[in-house]
């Protein structure tokens, strides 16, 4: 399933984007709105097919692009055609007072068309139009999904570790189809991701050295559940390389603990400050588990940064810990829970380990929320 990606025009200057064929983009038209408007009308050049969420009503406004200004109202651009050139079709708002036009803003977008195929059978077959993706539907009452092969040939005796080329040549085959201005791809480069706890069902795998094939292959590593989720091709995430590290050796990591007394003793000293200069006691205070180590003198998070989170309004978006599982829940998770859900807080764990968490950064690192102001203007408070 693709990510639906939002992209947010201005008047200031004109915008340019790639999307990829057939997937919906949202067009952010509130980001920047002159004063006055009433109105708004939208334009695409052949190719680009352009609607409203929610679907409008009033025909009239759908047929000529022009609709009231609502701030809850979207505009949905797609492209079903790769393009040509670079930027060789664009969108244009304009926005109105009656009928007098206050401003403009326009979006240009390269499209390209990506399939990601795989040889499943081992019969060099490489093809892109051989299958239509599009018609698949996942999971257990799902059809079409491609089921790699577990790497269990006589020769390798069903292990599970590609120690040579003759176990890649086992896998399945897998094949990139692009199609889009041949300049777009000088600065774009190819991301396969699988989730973090699938890695133990399938993974890609790739030869290295000049006389190995160049192409990637998919292959199975044990029978999966019908809880196995998919493998996308996608603009964010690698191959996860994860190790398992079990609470016993965490426990005997003398130079693990003592860090973590170090840092805890910083977090007390930050507590003081807090506590004295907005007179606050401990009953406001939050303890949320945590754990440390120093790189490069620094102290970073050693698994994902629970206090890192996103929080919108009652719903708060947490980097999922991973922690040590316990009757079948992760402990870590769930003390979280018991901590901020009587609250009245909704907590979603969300996985952003290679994304975000193996950069040094978490869920609210990687995004920005447009929230409502307050009615008061901060700068005129007076202590």
């Amino acid at each position: 399933m693709s990510l639906q990606r939002i992209l947010r025009v201005s008047l200031e200057h004109p915008t340019s984007a790639v999307c990829v064929a057939g997937v919906e983009t949202l067009v952010d038209i509130y980001g920047s709105v002159p004063e006055g408007t009433e109105m708004f009308e939208v334009y695409g050049t052949p190719g680009v097919d352009i609607s409203t969420s929610p679907g409008v009503r009033d025909q009239e406004h759908a047929d000529t692009g022009r609709w009231c200004f609502d701030a809850g109202l979207q505009i949905v651009v797609v492209m079903n055609s790769p393009s040509n050139d670079l930027n060789d079709s664009h969108v244009q708002i304009s926005y109105h007072s009656g009928q007098e036009p206050l401003a403009y803003a326009v979006l240009y977008l390269t499209c390209v068309d990506i399939t990601l195929d795989c040889d499943l059978n081992c019969e060099d077959r490489r093809d892109s139009g051989f299958v239509d993706k599009r018609q698949w539907v996942w999971r257990s009452s799902g059809y079409g999904a491609v089921l790699l092969e577990l790497n269990c040939d006589d020769q390798d005796n069903c292990d599970r570790h590609v120690r040579c080329l003759q176990d890649l040549e086992d896998m399945s085959v897998m094949v990139l189809w692009t199609q889009g201005p041949v300049a777009l791809f000088d600065d774009h480069t190819l991301v396969l991701h699988t989730s973090s706890c699938d890695t133990k069902w399938a993974r890609v795998f790739h030869a290295c050295g000049d006389s190995c094939p160049s192409c990637p292959a998919g292959g199975g590593l044990s029978f999966p559940t019908w809880g196995a989720q998919a493998l996308d091709s996608g603009p964010a995430q690698g191959n996860q390389q994860v190790n398992a590290i079990s609470i016993d050796q965490v426990l005997s990591n003398e130079n693990l603990i003592s860090y973590n007394k170090f840092v805890q003793s910083c977090v007390d000293w930050n507590w003081e400050v807090l506590k004295r200069e907005l007179g606050l006691t401990d009953g406001d205070i939050i303890d949320i588990p945590q754990l440390f180590k120093m790189e490069r003198r620094k102290a970073v998070a050693f698994f994902p940064d629970l206090v890192n989170m996103l929080v919108l309004g009652k719903h708060l978006g947490i980097p999922k810990p991973f922690g040590p599982i316990i009757n079948g829940c992760c402990c870590l998770g769930e003390k979280v829970r018991s901590l901020l859900e009587p609250l009245g807080l909704q907590c979603t764990f969300i996985d952003d380990f290679t994304l975000y968490h193996k950069l040094h950064g978490e869920v609210h690192c990687g995004n920005i929320v447009r929230r409502q102001t307050f009615s008061f203007r901060w700068w005129n408070m007076v202590p």
